[in-house]
């Protein structure tokens, strides 16, 4: 099941930040991720998208999370 996460932040150097903190944890298969996109929009009201991949799901961020618990640990 594909999931669409859509976070706003105040500026754009906080949204490049994240966008790069969830490809760090996507390289330590903490996430799963299909594609991620920064949108933004200029004084003119311009809108570009800023796509790190090209789009294969319907979402723009499928995200599933790897969760260790000792329970899941012990049938691996």
């Amino acid at each position: 099941m594909s999931k669409l996460v859509v976070i706003e932040f105040a500026d754009q150097v906080a949204a490049f930040d994240m966008r790069a903190e969830l490809a760090k944890l996507q390289k330590e298969y903490l996430i799963e991720m299909d594609d991620v996109v920064v949108v933004t929009k200029d004084e003119k009201g311009k809108v570009k998208l800023h796509q790190a991949s090209n789009l294969t799901a319907a979402g723009a961020v499928r995200l599933r999370v790897n969760c260790k618990t000792s329970a899941s640990a012990t049938h691996s």
